[in-house]
Parts: C-alpha cells; sequence; structure tokens
C-alpha cells in the first residue's frame, strides 16, 4: 500500500517536471518593454512584434513560438543614417529554438548569465526557411537568456559604435531584471 502511493506521487511529480510546454499553464503576467533600452530609443511603428502591431505573418510566427504565453518584443534605435538597431523579444515561457534562437551558431560565449553569439545562421537567399551556413557577422551579435518561465532575446543588428555584444548582453540583463 505505502509503495504503490509512494510509486502514485512520483508518477505525478515526474509527469509534472516531464509535461511538454503546451501542457503547462499558459503565463499571462504582462511583459514590461521600456521606452529606453541600451541607451537606445523605441523606433516608432517599427518591430513592435505584439499581437495589435507588426506584420501580420510575423504576428502570427510569434504568437506560435509563445504558444499562449505572454509576449513582446520592440525595436530599439533610430532609423536614420547612421543606423542603429536592437531588436528585443520578452516570452514568458522557455524559448530554446525559437524566435530569432534559431539562428544561432558555435562559438557561444558567456557574459555572466547571458548567452552570445556573433556567429550566425542567416535563412538561404529565397529560401527562407532554410538556414544557411554559419558566418562571423562582427557587427551584429545575438544574445539571450532563457529559463523555464522567461526568455529574453536581443538581436543587435546594427551597432556601428563600441562593443555589438556588450551592447546586446546589457540589454539581455536590463530587460530580464524588468520582468521579476
Amino acid at each position: 500500500m505505502v509503495a504503490a502511493v509512494v510509486g502514485a506521487l512520483l508518477l505525478v511529480v515526474a509527469a509534472a517536471v516531464l509535461a511538454p510546454r503546451a501542457l503547462r499553464p499558459h503565463d499571462t503576467r504582462p511583459v514590461v518593454l521600456p521606452d529606453v533600452l541600451a541607451g537606445y530609443p523605441v523606433i516608432s511603428g517599427a518591430g513592435d512584434f505584439s499581437a495589435e502591431r507588426g506584420p501580420t505573418s510575423w504576428r502570427e510566427a510569434v504568437r506560435d513560438d509563445a504558444g499562449g504565453n505572454a509576449y513582446d518584443g520592440r525595436a530599439y534605435g533610430q532609423a536614420t543614417l547612421p543606423m542603429r538597431r536592437l531588436h528585443a523579444m520578452v516570452v514568458r515561457t522557455d524559448a530554446t529554438g525559437a524566435f530569432d534562437l534559431h539562428l544561432t551558431a558555435e562559438p557561444i560565449s558567456h557574459v555572466g548569465d547571458v548567452s552570445c553569439t556573433q556567429t550566425l545562421r542567416f535563412p538561404a537567399l529565397g529560401h527562407p526557411g532554410t538556414p544557411g551556413p554559419p558566418a562571423l557577422h562582427p557587427g551584429k551579435a545575438l544574445c539571450w537568456r532563457t529559463s523555464e518561465h522567461l526568455s529574453v532575446v536581443v538581436f543587435a543588428l546594427i551597432v556601428p559604435e563600441g562593443d555589438p555584444l556588450e551592447r546586446a548582453a546589457t540589454a539581455v540583463d536590463d530587460l530580464w531584471a524588468l520582468q521579476h
């Protein structure tokens, strides 16, 4: 009898731990995004990823990747020359392999709790779903931090001054702190 109860409890705990992301409760607490990130202001009307803004195809892809959890994203920087741009995405679930993280390639470096790379696999021209070969992109950096309940991804697309990796990693840390 005791063995049966212990076995049942272990089964319940194992099911909760191993349950697919889709079966876990959704986290609908709002995502907090600032008006200025890493010294860059929001670019009005550009790159807003929430359900109410942005191109329909992008919104649908982001919504699907979020799996019912709260998410939002913004473009920061300036749209005028010289162009500077950071794209930030926050989702209240583990987004490993989703959003821009499918672009990552080795080597990956770590800045504190943040993972970063400047080696990226952009889609092959004419084949948007097929990642191209990994290549080093010195003016760009993709940095992220994920947990079971939160993911923050910052893509430094165009950062002509300073270290894009350091700027993106700092932005990830700043956004991570805002979500708690």
